[in-house]
Formats: structure tokens, sequence, C-alpha cells
């Protein structure tokens, strides 16, 4: 029951950073970029927010498997 608590909270965390970061490069959007890296990524990097936007998706995809993996664990 814990680690679904805390992969609850990791989650919670990932999601409302990816979702303040994703309105915060909303209002400001790059005016020129190049393909490879695409609109998105060039914004990001040009607002300084890419070890925010990494850090918050690491801790969403953390805590995404935690709950996975205790969904579909053997209760004993």
């Amino acid at each position: 029951m814990k680690k679904i608590i805390i992969g609850c909270f990791l989650s919670t965390i990932g999601v409302i950073g990816n979702l303040v970061m994703l309105l915060s490069i909303g209002d400001y959007v790059a005016m020129e970029w190049s393909t490879p890296p695409g609109r998105f990524i060039t914004t990001v990097v040009d607002m300084g927010m890419g070890i925010p936007f990494i850090v918050s998706t690491f801790f969403l995809i953390l805590g995404f498997l935690i709950l996975v993996i205790e969904y579909f664990r053997v209760e004993e």
C-alpha cells in the first residue's frame, strides 16, 4: 500500500510539473526552429526549462512504473 501512495504522489508531481511547463511554454513560442528538434524542444531550450522538464517527466514515468509494478504484483 505504501508503494501505491508513493507511485501516485510521484506521478501527480510529474503531471503537475509537466502541465505547468506546457502552459508556460505555450505563452512563449519560438519563432525560429529547425526540423530535427522541433518547435517544442527549441522553445524548451530557449526558455532554459530543459532540466525541469526532464525531471518532471522522470517523476511521471517513475510513478507510473511503480503503479504498474504494484498492480501486477501477486499478494502473499
